[in-house]
C-alpha cells in the first residue's frame, strides 16, 4: 500500500486505499475484500452495506448533474436527492459512487439558558 485515506460523516464512512505502481490491482482488491470480511462481524449491527469498489486513477465523473427547486428548501432538496435520486444512479451497473456537492443537512441547534437550567432538578 502507498496511502490510506479515510473520510467519515454521520451515517457514512469511506476508506480509500492507494497502491504503489506495479501492484496487481485484482490481487490487491481480493486481499482487501478478505480483510473486510474478517472484521465485518465486529462492525455494529446497523451497518447496512460494505462496498469494495476497485477504481483506477483515471476514474472520474461521467455525469455531473445540477438540481434546483423553486418549492423545496435546500435541506429538503438535499434529503430528496440523497434518498431518491442517488440510489437510482447507484443501481446502474458500472456506477461506483455518487457524490453530493453543495448539499445541506438539517441541523438542530439547542441553546440552553444556564440560569433556567439550574432551576430543574437533575440527578
Amino acid at each position: 500500500m502507498k496511502n490510506i485515506y479515510a473520510q467519515s460523516e454521520e451515517n457514512s464512512a469511506r476508506v480509500r486505499v492507494e497502491f504503489r505502481p506495479g501492484v496487481n490491482l485484482e490481487d490487491a482488491a481480493n486481499e482487501v475484500r478478505e480483510s473486510v470480511s474478517r472484521v465485518q462481524r465486529q462492525l455494529p449491527e446497523d451497518v447496512e452495506q460494505v462496498a469494495i469498489i476497485r477504481a483506477d486513477s483515471d476514474a472520474q465523473a461521467v455525469v455531473s448533474l445540477a438540481i434546483s427547486s423553486d418549492t423545496l428548501d435546500m435541506e429538503t432538496l438535499t434529503e430528496r436527492v440523497d434518498t431518491d435520486v442517488a440510489p437510482l444512479f447507484l443501481s446502474i451497473p458500472g456506477v461506483a459512487d455518487v457524490t453530493l456537492n453543495g448539499d445541506r443537512e438539517r441541523v438542530l441547534r439547542v441553546s440552553v439558558d444556564p440560569l433556567r437550567l439550574t432551576s430543574f432538578s437533575f440527578p
